[in-house]
């Protein structure tokens, strides 16, 4: 087996390790979220695997979970490497500004927002469009 085979063998094996424990976790997030200060009305409203692509230390880009909620967007990590630091994200949605579906790399699903001026970007597998049409549900829930 060529080595270019063998290299592409061992990133969909960890893919699949990825999507499979991420997928496991989904499950336990109801209980780690309230954990994080969230609220006994809490409801999940999406869950998507999830890349953060922090812009303030491009060596901090856990793999993880997305969760839409009606009070607010979290993001939990899943997969850390050495230089990750980012454990887990929780932003409420009135702290949310200009709000955005865009590209990585002209190539993978995210959405874009600010947070007192810095900006958060989170990369999908597929249809960022989702994540915004929750996030907007989302805050309609709670006005």
């Amino acid at each position: 087996m060529s080595e270019f085979n063998s290299d592409l063998g061992e990133m969909a094996f960890k893919l699949g390790m990825l999507v499979l424990k991420t997928e496991i976790s989904k499950k336990e997030s109801v209980k780690l979220i309230r954990s994080l200060g969230g609220d006994k009305e809490e409801i999940i409203f999406l869950q998507k695997i999830s890349k953060f692509w922090n812009q303030q230390n491009i060596f901090d880009r856990p793999d993880g979970l997305a969760v839409v909620t009606n009070y607010r967007f979290v993001f939990l990590s899943k997969v850390k490497t050495v230089l990750t630091v980012t454990d887990y994200l929780s932003f409420p949605y009135d702290v949310i500004q200009d709000i955005e579906v865009t590209k990585v790399m002209h190539i993978s699903p995210a959405i874009r927002f600010k947070v007192d001026g810095k900006l958060y970007v989170f990369t999908f597998y597929s249809n960022a469009d989702e994540v915004l049409e929750a996030i907007n549900k989302a805050r309609k829930h709670i006005n």
